[in-house]
């Protein structure tokens, strides 16, 4: 077995006990009763403003989990109608895209500099050439699989000068079907979550 694959196992094994654990010692009912009423008051307090904000962030760099944080909102919207959820997803996915954006400068800004010392040109092209081709097929399915590394993608799409326009609109479209699936499973949920 190589070692890659028994380091995954391990790490699956305990996680997997872990959540057991959890389960077991009803660790989510303490950490649920702490966190509500803070949550509630955030969501309140800011909004689809807060949630532009903080999607804005989720598109660069920083680790946050944007559909955690759709499903977390939703579940906390006190009677949202599905006008409501969608336009959660909305605001949401313009957010996320404007930092996907981001991102995408600074790797058109700064990326070619880095790739022209560690890449021959030869691989380049061919790099080059597959993005042209799959690139925005390849966008739409980070955009809705979670937990896909959209933001480093962004960088690459700058890097390799994809076009701007066409990034910007497939990111949107499928941030936006994902983030009002995540709306609608939170809104579901929310019964489950804080009841």
């Amino acid at each position: 077995m190589k070692k890659e694959h028994a380091i995954f196992i391990a790490l699956a094994i305990s996680a997997a006990i872990l959540i057991a654990l959890a389960l077991w010692l009803d660790l989510w009912g303490g950490l649920r009763e702490r966190i509500e009423g803070p949550a509630r008051g955030l969501v309140a307090s800011y909004g689809l403003p807060g949630t532009f904000v903080v999607m804005i962030l989720a598109g660069t760099a920083l680790p946050l989990a944007s559909p955690a944080i759709i499903a977390l909102c939703a579940s906390l919207m006190t009677s949202p109608t599905p006008l409501a959820l969608i336009a959660l997803a909305l605001v949401a996915a313009l957010g996320y895209t404007i930092g996907l954006m981001l991102n995408y400068v600074l790797g058109r800004l700064f990326g070619m500099k880095f790739v022209e010392e560690h890449v021959d040109q030869e691989r380049f092209e061919r790099l080059s050439t597959w993005l042209d081709r799959w690139g925005m097929g390849l966008v739409a399915a980070f955009c809705l699989v979670p937990m896909t590394p959209m933001e480093t993608l962004s960088l690459i799409c700058g890097v390799f000068k994809t076009h701007p326009v066409k990034f910007a609109l497939v990111s949107f479209i499928f941030k936006a079907v994902q983030c009002a699936i995540f709306a609608f499973i939170g809104h579901g949920l929310a019964g489950l979550i804080w009841d």
